[in-house]
């Protein structure tokens, strides 16, 4: 649990520069957030792959 907490807080300052990035490209709020949602999706899909792999041995 405190690796995933450090990955969070460490991932953490990213999300604001990524958000702002999409927005400067593109004018658009909706990619803004979609970036944002993308990052969330990419993490639940990990935890749950983490999970099948370490507790189905």
């Amino acid at each position: 649990m405190g690796i995933s907490s450090l990955l969070g807080f460490g991932i953490d300052p990213f999300s604001p520069l990524c958000f702002g990035m999409v927005m400067d490209l593109t004018g658009r709020w909706e990619m803004s957030y979609s970036v944002l949602a993308a990052g969330g999706g990419v993490a639940f899909i990990a935890a749950i792959i983490i999970k099948i792999l370490v507790f189905n041995k």
